[in-house]
């Protein structure tokens, strides 16, 4: 290499100099700079999305405190009521309560509800919210689809744990 270093005219050397310059360059900047810099911000877009995130998050723990303020009521327990007037309310709460055809006790902790055409993600999130927030699970349940999009028809048997 170093031969044929030596054998080039000296306007060669400066050219094959500049050459290896900017290819060293070139694969610095394509290599480590723009991976770097593409890298930070990404970074940066994070940062911001947390941030409005955090915000939204402070503003809206804010406004559970003044619901909890206003309302003490809100997070009562639902163990001294009925498991059907737990369901009742939940359903007029959410607006499903024109979806429900009957509710029959099974004893004190345990009712059957019959639910004409809801929708497959309400009747999930009714049930989530039972479990959830009323310790009512889903003991049995019987859902047929209807021929909406979404639309199912349900026996359901809730127990209270």
């Amino acid at each position: 290499m170093k031969e044929w270093w030596n054998n080039l005219q000296s306007r060669e050397q400066n050219f094959v100099l500049i050459a290896a310059v900017v290819v060293g360059l070139f694969l610095f900047y394509s290599l480590a700079w723009s991976p770097l810099v593409e890298a930070r911000d990404n970074k940066r877009m994070q940062v911001e999305n947390n941030q409005q995130l955090l915000t939204w998050m402070q503003t809206k723990s804010t406004e559970v405190k003044q619901l909890k303020l206003t309302n003490p009521n809100l997070l009562r327990s639902d163990s001294k009521r009925s498991l059907l007037a737990i369901v009742d309310s939940l359903a007029n709460r959410l607006g499903l309560r024109a979806a429900i055809r009957q509710i029959q006790p099974d004893g004190p902790h345990a009712a059957t509800v019959w639910i004409d055409e809801i929708d497959f993600d309400a009747l999930s999130t009714m049930l989530g919210q039972l479990d959830k927030n009323s310790n009512v699970i889903v003991s049995e349940a019987n859902i047929t689809k209807l021929d909406k999009v979404g639309i199912v028809k349900a026996r359901i048997f809730l127990k209270r744990s």
